[in-house]
């Protein structure tokens, strides 16, 4: 049993649910670290990635978009509702959400990619 007051060990948790293909658990390990941290954007973000994963991209993006409300200089955050927004075919928003990315980080990575996968999405319905 993790002790509650350990946020990041719930995250760790989570993490090992998820990898183990146990989202129930996941979610609610990430909720627990979430009642603990409430001004990390990685609980918010943890379950904007499992929401994402299942296909709620809906509730993903409420998720994202908790943990760029806890901290507007989060990257993932804005990656994360990007690649929503193209999910939902919303390629405007989705375009405005990675540009915010990558004026926060230009030599992102996942940044780049995923623009370049819009920008695809777009080209070539």
């Amino acid at each position: 049993e993790i002790n509650p007051k350990y946020a990041l060990a719930h995250i760790t948790s989570g993490n090992a649910y998820g990898a183990s293909g146990k989202v129930p658990e996941a979610e609610d390990s990430y909720r627990k670290a979430d009642n603990l941290m409430h001004e990390s954007t990685l609980p918010p973000y943890c379950l904007g990635v499992i929401e994402e994963n299942q296909g709620r991209v809906r509730d993903a993006v409420l998720e994202y978009k908790r943990a760029v409300d806890r901290d507007s200089l989060f990257t993932d955050g804005y990656c994360g509702l990007a690649v929503c927004y193209a999910a939902l075919h919303d390629y405007t928003t989705a375009q405005q959400y990675i540009d915010k990315a990558l004026a926060l980080d230009s030599k992102s990575a996942k940044a780049i990619e995923i623009k370049r996968r819009i920008e695809d999405a777009i080209a070539n319905p």
